[in-house]
Parts: structure tokens; C-alpha cells; sequence
């Protein structure tokens, strides 16, 4: 499966000029690494848009609102709104446990977006399908959920939480789109 990751990201084709024995070193040392790194990797990433999202709602808010609110509100309201998030998580960590990981895309193993339907390997990591994948049902969810939170927690009638989250997820979708374009 890491073989497979490796040529639909083209790292493969820099991996086979090496001689055999110093690439099997590679990938023998890689796939234990990457066992740890991805889960370490995408809770951190989770996490990292999570604070994002409070800490930049705390900061354009806590003056306005009509009640005095803490970090540690904020971060709870947000942290509650992204469980969208954790269940799209869980049934990614199921579908490559129950699958073979050969036959479905570890990147987007839910398919709760249209990138899903249309791409697949390789094809999966372009502009457009970078696009289609932020329309992602959990996404939407968790991005109205967290600017609700925000909302009724504040007690505001600031558009700030929307934008925040809503914008956020945009930005963050073209500019994978924009790298991959780059990219080729």
C-alpha cells in the first residue's frame, strides 16, 4: 500500500533510480514511520484547525459580545461544533481497516464528497479534484455547526463565525488546489 501511495504521489519514480537494496531500506523504514505519522499527522491537523477557528473567533469577538467569554469557551464551542469532523475520521480509520487499501483512495476512503465519484488514483491529487474534495458533507457540517456555536455562545449577531469558518475552509481548498496546480 505504501508502494502504491508512493507512485500516486510520483515519489516512486525518484525512489527507483536508487539501487534495489537501498530502496526496499527505504520503504521498509518508511511504512512503520508512516503508521505513526498519518493518524499523528491528521489529529494534529484537526486539532490545529479547531484552535484556528476558536482562537480567531475569541479574538474578533470578545469585545462585542453581550456576555464575557473565555478561551476555553470558545475552544469548547468549536472543539463540540467539529465532531462532524471526529465521525468522518472514525469511519476513515474503519473503511482502511475493512478494505483492501489497494482498491480505495486512503486519501478520501469515506467518499462524503463529489472529488469521490469522479477520481481516483493519481487523478485524485489535481486541482479540480482538490476542489470537489472541499465539498465535503462533514466539512460543511462542522464549519456550520462551529459558526452556530460561536454564535449562540457570544450571543452576537456578527456574520465573524461564518466567515471565519466557512472562509477558512475555502482558502485552505484553493490553495491545495492552487499547489497542486503549481505542482503540475
Amino acid at each position: 500500500v505504501l508502494i502504491d501511495e508512493m507512485k500516486k504521489s510520483g515519489t516512486w519514480d525518484k525512489l527507483k533510480a536508487m539501487p534495489a537494496e537501498q530502496r526496499e531500506a527505504v520503504v521498509d523504514a518508511a511504512a512503520p514511520a508512516m503508521a505513526v505519522a498519518l493518524p499523528v499527522g491528521a489529529t494534529a491537523k484537526r486539532a490545529g484547525w479547531v484552535m484556528f477557528v476558536a482562537m480567531t473567533c475569541f479574538f474578533l469577538l470578545r469585545h462585542t459580545s453581550s456576555r464575557p467569554i473565555t478561551v476555553g469557551d470558545v475552544v469548547g464551542v468549536v472543539a463540540v461544533g467539529a465532531a462532524p469532523l471526529l465521525v468522518h475520521d472514525v469511519l476513515t480509520a474503519a473503511s482502511l481497516l475493512v478494505w483492501d487499501l489497494r482498491a480505495i483512495d486512503p486519501q478520501n476512503a469515506v467518499m462524503s464528497n463529489p472529488a469521490a465519484l469522479f477520481f481516483d488514483g493519481r487523478d485524485a491529487r489535481g486541482p479540480l479534484a482538490l476542489l470537489l474534495r472541499g465539498v465535503d458533507i462533514f466539512e460543511l457540517q462542522a464549519c456550520w455547526l462551529m459558526g452556530f456555536g460561536v454564535v449562540r455562545l457570544t450571543h452576537t449577531r456578527s456574520s465573524s463565525p461564518w466567515i471565519v469558518t466557512f472562509g477558512g475552509h475555502a482558502a485552505l481548498t484553493l490553495f491545495a488546489a492552487v499547489t497542486a496546480k503549481a505542482a503540475g
